[in-house]
């Protein structure tokens, strides 16, 4: 009797204590465990990162959008300018004076005419030769070229030249015979060497009583541009405009033979 007594009051305390210490467990607060924070932690760090995502999506869309309008607002400005210079270029093909009646006026003395044109005004030969200037002996210029009104017989010639002074009776005879048929230009060399002046020219002019038309050179002009790289040298213009060279000394026989076909022609 005793010992169940004894049992009855065990088993009761301890159903008292299973009791309290349910009780106890009911009411303190859960602790979540290592996996589910870690869990947490991860969804976080993913919604922060997709929450980063979207703002630099949207931040690029917003410069997107921005380069976009400039680049808009280029194009409208090129096809404003494509248009102004379109509108301009028909403006100037359908009235090209009205588009440049503002400019200066530039004056000039420049001559329009060409070779060609005067030759044919003023019946000249028409030929390659290169124009030039020439001085005669009252030091009046003349243009080389407008002297070429018939067939003419250029001799570039010096005073201190032997072989220039033994042909010069050749062209003084032929010039009294045909002068008004050809035309001679007798062209002293000036400067060829230092000592040959035009003063020197007229001195051995004097002396020799040589009465054909005689020219000097301004400047090695004529010299240079005819390529009269030795003396005498003579250039035949022809009445067709081509000409012939002849470098060197002259014979008499040699120079009639020109002057007949000259005078054939």
């Amino acid at each position: 009797m005793k010992r169940l007594t004894i049992l009855g009051l065990s088993l009761v305390f301890i159903f008292i204590l299973a009791f309290t210490l349910q009780q106890q467990l009911s009411t303190s607060p859960k602790t979540e465990s290592p996996l589910t924070s870690s869990q947490q932690i991860a969804s976080e760090t993913e919604q922060s990162v997709s929450e980063q995502a979207t703002a630099d999506n949207n931040e690029q869309s917003t410069i997107d959008s921005t380069d976009n309008e400039t680049n808009n607002n280029s194009t409208v400005a090129d096809s404003n300018e494509n248009n102004e210079a379109t509108t301009e270029l028909a403006t100037y093909n359908s009235n090209p004076d009205q588009t440049t009646q503002e400019l200066p006026m530039i004056e000039t003395t420049l001559e329009t005419t060409t070779i060609a044109e005067m030759a044919q005004e003023k019946n000249l030969i028409n030929t390659d030769l290169p124009e030039t200037v020439i001085i005669d002996q009252n030091n009046q210029k003349y243009s080389l070229y407008r002297l070429l009104d018939r067939p003419t017989i250029i001799n570039v010639w010096a005073s201190w030249c032997p072989p220039c002074r033994e042909e010069m009776p050749y062209f003084q005879k032929q010039y009294d015979l045909h002068h008004e048929d050809i035309q001679f230009v007798m062209l002293n060399a000036t400067l060829s060497r230092p000592s040959e002046t035009e003063e020197a020219a007229k001195e051995y002019l004097k002396e020799f009583n040589y009465t054909m038309p005689i020219y000097y050179d301004l400047g090695f002009n004529n010299q240079v541009k005819l390529e009269t790289a030795i003396l005498p040298y003579t250039i035949v213009v022809h009445a067709d405009g081509s000409f012939d060279r002849y470098p060197g000394q002259m014979s008499e026989e040699q120079l009639i033979e020109i002057i007949d076909g000259l005078l054939a022609e």
